[in-house]
Parts: structure tokens; sequence; C-alpha cells
């Protein structure tokens, strides 16, 4: 969403070259986004993001999770029906930058393990934590709460 149509699909088609895996955000959608979803292996939307992307119908990707702000997410593989995961009730205070962490997060998780419900729960809780504090580069969780997040989860 951030970069341009051409840097996006350039960067999906070399990293399909070289076998990786690829995790697209498209914040803020833009129609262009829906041309590289055939290189996509994980789309990560918002609800709004969301509409404008299944407007089209198929959403035209393995894996799909639309996150719901204090509502948690909805995980979709391909033509199954959606998963819920509910989101840790938190006393929020600023919601800034809470689905880059929410993506970041599950992006490094499922590169290193595979699983992608784990890495939903580990996303959602980190996100769900990052709310609890102002301001969006300060409230990004270290790697310290992130371990402490995930023992606490298992």
């Amino acid at each position: 969403g951030n970069l341009s149509a051409e840097v996006s699909t350039y960067a999906v088609r070399g990293a399909k070259a070289a076998g990786a895996k690829v995790v697209f955000n498209p914040a803020p959608y833009q129609a262009w986004c829906r041309s590289i979803a055939p290189g996509v292996d994980v789309l990560i939307l918002n609800t709004v993001e969301h509409e404008r992307w299944s407007g089209a119908g198929d959403l035209g990707v393995p894996l799909a999770i639309v996150t719901c702000g204090p509502r948690g997410c909805l995980m979709k593989h391909g033509q199954e029906p959606a998963e819920r995961f509910t989101a840790p009730h938190v006393n929020a205070k600023d919601a800034t930058g809470a689905g880059d962490i929410f993506a970041g997060v599950f992006t490094a998780s499922w590169g290193k393990n595979g699983d992608a419900a784990a890495s939903t729960r580990l996303a959602l809780a980190a996100a769900s934590d990052s709310v609890t504090r102002p301001g969006a580069f300060a409230s990004i969780p270290s790697r310290a709460e992130i371990e402490r997040l995930r023992r606490e989860l298992a």
C-alpha cells in the first residue's frame, strides 16, 4: 500500500523467485494492490481494507487475516470458513501502530515456526499490549516483551 505498484510487484516477484513466502499488508489499500495477489501467501487487512479488497469477490490468497481492532481478528484459509481469534481485553490508550505491530509480529513468528494460528495469537497479544501505551514508536513491544507474551500463550 505505501509503496508503488511497481516496487511492490518487483518485491513480490523477487521474493517468490528466491523461494520466500510473501506476507502483504496493503495499508493504505489502493486498487492496484489486488494485482499482486497471485504472489501473496498471507494477506493481512483491517476491516476497511477487507471491504475494498473483497468487493471484487474472492480474496485470491491462500491465507487472509482480517484485523478487527478490539474484537480480535478473522483468519481464512482459501475457501474454508473463517476462524475467529479473540483479542485480550486491555485498557486501550492509543491504537496508533497496532496494525503494524500485528503484521510485524505475525510475519516474524510465522516465518520462524510456520504456525499461522499460534502466530496470530501472538500477534494479537502484542498488538493488544501495544495499545496500552501512547505513541506509535513507544508502544512497540520489545523482543523480551514478545517472548514474555509467547510464554504466557504456551
